[in-house]
């Protein structure tokens, strides 16, 4: 609570110490909605930046994932929306010290590879509950839905990363066995 309170009077450090295991939570979510690795330090930038103006409405430190990630989906929708709408927009330079404070996330696992093949709207539901470990409820609040609507989303998810899990185990086995 004490980091809170010092980040609420504007002390960068407590912020950036407050937020410390969130900016990863952060990084890999973004990295679910892009490929390219400038747009997800950008995207991370401008959420952390409005975090750190709205830090100020915030009462608890629980309140700071839901709001981050809020603003970090907002960002990536902005950003999305811009670049399919014109496709010489320009990237953003970010430093290469941000680059290398993700470099160990950046490769891409088995199941990071099924996430990202899901449907967008299934893949948002599932990295906010399978990743950043929302509940239902806290998704549906940030996402604007019902919490049952969620829920089936998630279920729905669980049988087709099933399906896809259990699929490729039959690939490996059958080349095994060739």
């Amino acid at each position: 609570m004490e980091l809170l309170e010092e980040a609420r009077k504007g002390n960068k450090e407590a912020f950036e110490e407050l937020i410390e295991d969130l900016q990863i939570k952060l990084y890999k979510t973004a990295r679910y909605y892009f490929t390219d690795e400038d747009d997800v330090i950008y995207v991370m930038q401008i959420s952390l930046k409005k975090l750190f103006k709205e830090i100020i409405n915030v009462k608890k430190e629980e309140q700071l994932m839901p709001l981050a990630i809020k603003f970090l989906i907002k960002n990536c929708e902005e950003v999305h929306l811009k670049k399919s709408k014109n496709k010489n927009w320009l990237k953003h330079i970010s430093s290469d010290d941000s680059k290398n404070k993700y470099e160990k996330y950046r490769s891409i696992s088995l199941e990071e590879q099924y996430i990202t093949s899901l449907k967008k709207e299934f893949r948002l539901i599932s990295i906010l509950y399978f990743y950043v470990c929302l509940d239902s409820q806290q998704i549906a609040n940030i996402l604007k839905m019902s919490s049952k609507d969620v829920d089936k989303i998630i279920d729905t998810v669980r049988e087709q990363l099933y399906e896809m899990i259990t699929n490729e185990g039959t690939k490996k086995y059958n080349e095994y066995v060739k």
